[in-house]
């Protein structure tokens, strides 16, 4: 029974969950059979491991039927009884929460028969919820297309000849859902391709948009935000289209769900990365703004917890700003909005990495002492960090030691990519060849330059340019 259907679905489920499943089994509309509802009961004792022997279809033919009455065969078809209740049951929840759909499905069934009063009131109903909506994305739009098809469909049936305004309203709202959503997924699959090596067609999206610009649909917010990011995408080198999304997002994000709200920000985010990577180094400002932007809408966080990466992006974009007091105080009030298992290492990670770059070397490494070192990604980057301490305080045994301990520790670890290894391998070489060159040791400090600028991949690859050309 461990690796049937059944068990795999009841795994997923809450406690109120198996509960209400239990309701639904109980029902004579949808269960007829009370084996069916003795087996469940069974079976559910055994949760949330569902792995006791009991569970076992023998035992349950022995011990929970009278087994000269059943078969194993029976117990495949209550099993798969069972599936297809709790089938409905995922369905009538996942309903439970769309409004919009139920009220549609129930103008339905109010129009085919005839309920004309019962129609009206929950058409007006319906009609004054999407009215109190406050979101204006594609499924605000897709429910008014629906809304608007019922009432065309129930104009239609009283055979009225005169003018209909629900039908001009259920093709506009259809035009308007279609046009977000292929947008919408135009930009990811551009973003994508840009991403990795694939390609995807995106068919007459140019067409589309030159409709959309002489129309008055590209006032609508979703359709000019992401017009505007197809923009970004397709002309990054047009910085006015970067301008305008800020714009437009600072004005309407709200209108959206945060989830969505989120996406589009980091179209920003990313615009701004590729930015940087060609050198255009004002936008480290731009790209702190935006975080600061999504932190204050809350648009960054998975529930209550802050995912560790922005947590981790948002340090490094503020440390290259200069903005310490900010991010000491974003430090702080956001420790506990990580989730438990990171909090620790990514607090004190970050401290450590804070009081670093203001020079407080003695407090960084206090705050690497509080590094767990069994979380890889932060092992290896405390190690990186406190090598560029000793070097700071011209330590330059404890530099190499830690450099020969950390290229065995590399060596021995299975968890780490290759490139990541070669990373931090180049790391090491030449911040080892460099602590051992003195000063004005000019063939030998060409040689780390040229040695530096052969390697494309190398671990904290800014700091260690600027103590290069320092002793250069």
């Amino acid at each position: 029974m461990q690796q049937s259907k059944l068990i795999i679905i009841l795994k997923k489920l809450s406690n109120i969950q198996i509960k209400h499943l239990e309701y639904f089994v109980q029902s004579p509309y949808f269960n007829k059979k009370k084996e069916v509802l003795q087996f469940f009961q069974h079976i559910i004792r055994f949760k949330p491991s569902y792995s006791h022997k009991k569970l076992d279809k023998n035992f349950s033919l022995n011990n929970v039927f009278d087994n000269k009455k059943y078969t194993i065969k029976d117990i495949g078809y209550w099993t798969s009884d069972l599936v297809q209740i709790a089938n409905d049951f995922l369905v009538f929840e996942a309903m439970k929460k769309q409004e919009s759909m139920f009220n549609n499905l129930l103008l339905t069934q109010y129009n085919s028969i005839h309920l004309d009063n019962f129609f009206q009131a929950n058409l007006k109903k319906t009609k004054k919820n999407l009215a109190q909506n406050k979101l204006r994305n594609a499924n605000y739009y897709y429910h008014s297309f629906l809304t608007n098809r019922q009432e065309n469909a129930f104009f239609d049936r009283q055979k009225k000849h005169r003018h209909n305004e629900s039908l001009q309203k259920t093709v506009d709202n259809l035009d308007l859902f279609y046009f977000i959503e292929k947008l919408k997924y135009s930009c990811e699959l551009i973003n994508r391709q840009q991403i990795v090596a694939t390609s995807y067609e995106v068919h007459f999206i140019q067409e589309i948009v030159h409709y959309l610009e002489k129309t008055a649909y590209i006032n609508e917010p979703a359709i000019a935000i992401y017009t505007t990011i197809l923009k970004c995408l397709l002309e990054a080198e047009k910085e006015e289209y970067f301008e305008n999304l800020k714009a437009l997002l600072s004005k309407n994000s709200h209108l959206f769900e945060k989830n969505e709200a989120r996406d589009m920000y980091m179209y920003g985010i990313n615009y701004c990365v590729k930015k940087i990577n060609t050198g255009v180094s004002h936008y480290f400002k731009e790209l702190f703004v935006i975080y600061k932007i999504s932190l204050e809408k809350e648009l960054l966080y998975d529930g209550f917890y802050l995912s560790p990466w922005s947590f981790k992006n948002i340090v490094a974009v503020a440390i290259k700003n200069e903005e310490y007091v900010w991010l000491e105080q974003f430090i702080h009030s956001h420790k506990e909005r990580l989730a438990p298992s990171f909090r620790q290492n990514a607090y004190s990670y970050s401290m450590a990495d804070l009081f670093f770059h203001q020079k407080k070397y003695a407090k960084a490494m206090q705050q690497l002492l509080q590094v767990s070192f069994d979380d890889v990604f932060y092992s290896t980057e405390s190690k990186v960090l406190l090598m560029c301490i000793y070097y700071e305080l011209d330590e330059i045994e404890p530099l190499l030691a830690l450099a020969d301990s950390f290229k065995i520790y590399l060596r021995r670890n299975k968890l780490l990519s290759d490139n990541h290894i070669t990373v931090y391998m180049n790391f090491i070489k030449l911040i080892a060849r460099l602590a051992k060159t003195e000063k004005h040791e000019t063939k030998k400090m060409k040689r780390i330059l040229a040695r530096f600028n052969s390697l494309p991949k190398i671990a904290n690859k800014t700091w260690l340019l600027a103590k290069v050309n320092e002793k250069m």
